[in-house]
């Protein structure tokens, strides 16, 4: 099977993050003669990021606001009173 047919393989198989990153994965790998199963797993690692990416776009379009913040851009002079770190006794 060569390269192409593989990518298309993946393309059916509904895995593009790992089609994306396989040339790429594929000449690393060559280069530094790394492990089969570690180029394994450094293309599946791929796949789950490129889902937890695309996963976290569809909800903040989902979402309908205007922009995206974080908690470094949270104004924490709003409430004095609110803890800057989780308390480290909470529990699940």
């Amino acid at each position: 099977m060569t390269l192409n047919e593989i990518e298309q393989t993946l393309r059916e198989l509904r895995l593009a993050g790992i089609a994306a990153t396989l040339n790429t994965r594929v000449m690393q790998a060559q280069s530094s003669q790394q492990p089969l199963l570690e180029t394994l797993a450094a293309l599946l690692q791929d796949e789950v990021d490129r889902r937890h990416s695309r996963l976290s776009e569809r909800r903040f379009k989902q979402s309908r606001l205007d922009e995206r913040l974080t908690l470094a851009d949270f104004d924490w002079r709003f409430n004095p009173k609110l803890p800057r770190r989780p308390a480290s006794n909470c529990t699940r």
